[in-house]
């Protein structure tokens, strides 16, 4: 189940199913850089995304929405977000630190082979995938799992399924 303090009320609600679903399952929110740049500031966030949601740890914990290299770069300030995030999987408050972009793939490139991150979300669909394609191969060369966000480009491709048969 993947969801994000922004997504609404969408936390509270998986919390509630969460309460009454049986048997396993992954979570993943995220927080932003540009909202969560201080240890304090994302500790409080993802203690309130586990009370939210009512559950001990988040799976896929996200780096969010980096749409340029002055967000990561916030992100992995010494000190500041990302050494935070390591803190709070050391506590075991989170498996996995991903990142969620939307950058060029050239910069998804970078981000990747920093080595920081355990995958990626990341929009790509038939329309753009020669803007990202290069940061998917960076995530498969290192073994790293890309979940695929607006697959369909945002409603684009069905909407236009007679104009893009091409593809």
């Amino acid at each position: 189940f993947h969801t994000a303090p922004g997504y609404r009320d969408s936390e509270e609600i998986f919390g509630l199913a969460f309460r009454d679903m049986p048997g396993e399952f992954i979570v993943s929110t995220k927080a932003m850089p540009t909202s969560c740049p201080t240890p304090e500031t994302v500790r409080a966030s993802l203690m309130r995304s586990l009370d939210r949601m009512g559950v001990p740890k988040i799976d896929f914990f996200h780096v969010w929405c980096l749409r340029k290299m002055e967000h990561y770069e916030l992100a992995i300030q010494p000190g500041g977000m990302y050494d935070e995030l390591l803190k709070c999987r050391d506590e075991g408050l989170i498996d996995h630190i991903v990142v969620s972009t939307h950058q060029p793939g050239d910069q998804v490139r970078t981000i990747i082979e920093s080595g920081r991150f355990e995958g990626a979300l990341m929009g790509v669909n038939m329309l753009n995938f020669p803007y990202r394609w290069d940061g998917v191969m960076a995530a498969a060369e290192r073994g790293l799992g890309v979940v695929a966000m607006n697959p369909l480009s945002g409603g684009v491709i069905p909407q236009h399924e007679q104009k893009l048969a091409f593809l």
